[in-house]
């Protein structure tokens, strides 16, 4: 393993503690975002890395706030995808955002009845 792997190995972020901060050292009060869910995958030498990304757009900036490491390489679970959502309810408010878009591949009878409670 080179250097880069060794220094990041067992490294954790708390999405929630890193969203706030990024939040508010970006704007004095928390503005109203449009959120974008998507997953995405890369290799890292051997190793397959895929991971589901809540990501906001406020005016031109856009950076993900939350995201969640997947064990495969295919579709994210409805579980991941609402915890996600849930997390940035907690920690921003449902009132926060302006608009929410997805990948078409996010689907179920699940994940449609959690977006219309939560938006409707």
């Amino acid at each position: 393993m080179n250097a880069s792997g060794v220094f990041l190995k067992g490294q954790g972020i708390d999405s929630g503690l890193f969203s706030k901060a990024l939040i508010s050292s970006i704007w004095e009060q928390v503005p109203k975002m449009h959120l974008m869910l998507d997953g995405t995958n890369w290799k890292f030498e051997t190793q397959n890395i895929n991971c589901l990304v809540l990501a906001v757009k406020v005016g031109k900036i856009t950076f993900p706030l939350f995201w969640s490491m997947l064990d495969h390489q295919k579709n994210s679970h409805t579980q991941a995808r609402i915890s996600l959502l849930n997390q940035f309810k907690e920690i921003f408010g449902v009132d926060k955002i302006l608009s929410f878009s997805a990948d078409r591949e996010f689907v179920g009878k699940d994940w449609i009845t959690y977006l219309c409670d939560l938006f409707v």
